[in-house]
């Protein structure tokens, strides 16, 4: 959490949340905005601060919780930042930075080696005379490079950059789709290789303050035509090994199930109730409801004794795959008891029943 004063890094314990900011992390400047992504390749999240008037930092992430100061000299100023936004701009294959101000804009190139560069000249002019808020990207023009949309304040007009700085490299867009985890895919994590180097993209962590991007993962793959690998970590806690596909495309990735065959993307034949995942669980589970028409549904959670502990769904689903999660609390909010529960499904005529433990 950004702050006046000391910022705060909130760790969840099992939903207690615990302040664990110290040293570099606990910035006492004026913190406007703070972006999480992994600018030295190295496969955990570094942290980007922008601060208001005071220099932006830039804080590598050493493991073990613990940060360093690795604020490059073109990243140093004394501005009244208002937000940083990762971005591989330049499709080179790693993250660079755009920064917002009152006064001039930055978008700070990075060539992976820890070598960072003011782009003057650049797909996004950096003397911009305007109040800047934000830059959110997407690729407006569908030509595999991100363009930026920058948010200004004070009535002044927003901007929208295209870019041309991608031109000529390769690159892959990568939608996701949850079923056990949120539709969303939001808190999944992408990672894809190619020519040797790993990239990581978490799926809806690239919102600047004040803006709204878009959720999809763009991989800057360079001068490589082929990619090795790529595997998602969804937020039910599934590893799911994606066949690697052919560069310069979107395609949209839908979360299967572990335990069984792959959920069907076209509409399923008969109702079903799929198999938990994970299962034993701690901080939720998953189970997926295939239903071939429209319908009310109702899944409930009963204990050993045949006590209804929660309603989960209680309304109409659509055609397709629905994903009926239990995040392990009762009716009143609070942490259901370990243990065994049985989750029954009614729809219509049919009816099921899984048996999941909650440990």
């Amino acid at each position: 959490m950004t702050a006046v004063g000391p910022n705060l890094l909130l760790r969840n314990d099992g939903g207690a949340f615990v302040n664990v900011a110290t040293g570099v992390l606990a910035d006492a400047s004026i913190t406007r905005d703070a972006a999480w992504g992994d600018a030295d390749g190295d496969g955990d999240l570094d942290l980007a601060l922008a601060n208001y008037g005071s220099s932006d930092k830039l804080l590598r992430n050493v493991g073990g919780g613990a940060f360093v100061d690795a604020t490059p000299p073109a990243m140093v100023n004394t501005d009244q930042s208002n937000s940083v936004t990762w971005q591989d701009v330049d499709l080179d294959s790693d993250l660079d930075l755009f920064v917002a101000t009152t006064t001039t804009n930055h978008l700070l190139l990075n060539d992976g080696g820890g070598v960072w560069a003011e782009s003057i000249g650049g797909p996004f002019p950096r003397t911009d005379p305007y109040n800047s808020f934000a830059g959110a990207f997407a690729d407006m023009d569908s030509d595999g490079d991100p363009d930026v949309l920058v948010v200004n304040r004070g009535g002044e007009a927003d901007q929208l950059f295209r870019n041309d700085d991608g031109a000529g490299e390769h690159w892959l867009a990568i939608d996701v789709k949850g079923t056990l985890s949120n539709t969303g895919g939001v808190g999944a994590r992408i990672d894809l290789t190619a020519g040797g180097v790993t990239q990581r993209r978490d799926v809806g962590y690239d919102a600047p303050i004040s803006s709204q991007g878009t959720k999809r993962a763009l991989f800057g793959l360079g001068a490589n035509t082929s990619i090795e690998s790529i595997s998602i970590r969804w937020p039910s806690g599934h590893v799911q090994v994606v066949s690697p596909p052919a560069v310069d495309q979107r395609i949209v990735v839908t979360e299967n199930d572990p335990t069984g065959p792959e959920l069907p993307d076209r509409r399923p034949e008969r109702f079903a109730l799929g198999r938990p995942f994970p299962n034993p669980f701690v901080g939720g589970t998953s189970l997926p409801l295939e239903a071939p028409r429209r319908t009310r549904a109702t899944v409930e959670v009963f204990d050993v004794r045949g006590r209804r502990v929660r309603t989960v769904l209680d309304g109409p689903v659509e055609p397709g795959v629905t994903a009926v999660r239990w995040d392990g609390r009762d009716s009143e909010g609070a942490r259901a008891a370990a243990g065994i529960y049985f989750v029954r499904c009614r729809a219509g005529e049919f009816t099921a029943s899984r048996k999941i433990t909650l440990r």
